[in-house]
């Protein structure tokens, strides 16, 4: 499966250099996501996360995520995913002239919403934010949005943060699509 991503990413390292590895870090979290840590898909979302950061690197430590416990070289990693189901045109629509992809030749039957089924399109999005532990600051940003029919899956999930992070630490500022083969 090709999972393709739409892919903005930002970086405004302090100081100028990204940390040297390993570099230590710890999720942080909404009152909503601490509410249900493992809401799919924010669960899904923070383990792809953990996993492509440890390919970087990167080391994720629970003190990281106790302000009390944190340790002063620990970068706050924050991860939001989201999922929403895109609303189909009414069949209603199909009657449109001017609606592309269902035009009607002339004397053609409409179509039964019984015989005529496709798959809800879906709209994913994760977002991934990296901050400076001591000053707070956003150092790090970069999102992804996938619109498919593909089934929720961590697989998806991991294709999604996989193209979110291409080229971390330093990414290519601004869009880009970026393409991710997941293995079936």
């Amino acid at each position: 499966m090709r999972v393709d991503s739409d892919v903005q990413s930002y970086a405004r390292w302090t100081p100028p250099n990204p940390p040297n590895e390993p570099a230590v870090y710890g999720f942080e979290r909404t009152p909503s996501q601490s509410a249900a840590p493992t809401a799919h898909p924010q669960a899904s979302a923070e383990a792809a996360t953990r996993e492509a950061l440890a390919t970087r690197g990167w080391r994720w430590t629970p003190e990281a995520e106790d302000p009390n416990r944190r340790p002063a070289n620990a970068w706050r990693v924050q991860v939001l995913a989201s999922a929403v189901a895109m609303t189909r045109p009414s069949w209603d629509a199909m009657d449109d002239p001017f609606w592309p992809s269902h035009r009607r030749r002339p004397g053609q039957l409409r179509r039964s919403p019984m015989l005529f089924t496709e798959p809800t399109p879906y709209r994913r999005q994760v977002t991934i934010w990296v901050r400076d532990s001591a000053r707070g600051d956003v150092v790090f940003e970069s999102s992804a949005t996938h619109e498919g029919p593909w089934n929720d899956s961590p697989a998806l999930w991991r294709a999604m943060v996989e193209a979110a992070l291409s080229g971390f630490p330093r990414p290519p500022s601004g869009p880009r699509r970026v393409v991710v083969d997941v293995p079936r």
